[in-house]
């Protein structure tokens, strides 16, 4: 992994479900959702696990100091991303 940010999203249980932007090595191309999943499962709490994760190239970026510009990532709401509920089924 590169870089990766964290968002909530509009949910349809609650009030925001957690939403992962993963930006990967060029040489991690092919990483599988599912086990990212897995992999944090392990070592984090599990309220703390994204439902949704999104593979980007590039983070839209701030101007002034260069951070990961994250309110333009949350206004992307879940778009494509990949969901782990729909993947357990």
């Amino acid at each position: 992994m590169l870089d990766c940010a964290v968002v909530g999203v509009a949910s349809d249980l609650g009030d925001e479900d957690i939403k992962a932007y993963v930006q990967l090595r060029p040489e991690s191309a092919g990483v599988d959702p599912a086990q990212l999943v897995l992999w944090w499962k392990e070592r984090i709490a599990y309220f703390k696990v994204p439902r949704y994760i999104e593979f980007v190239d590039a983070f839209p970026r701030t101007m002034t100091k260069n951070e990961i510009a994250l309110h333009e990532l949350r206004a992307r709401g879940i778009g494509q991303a990949w969901d782990a509920t729909q993947s357990a089924n």
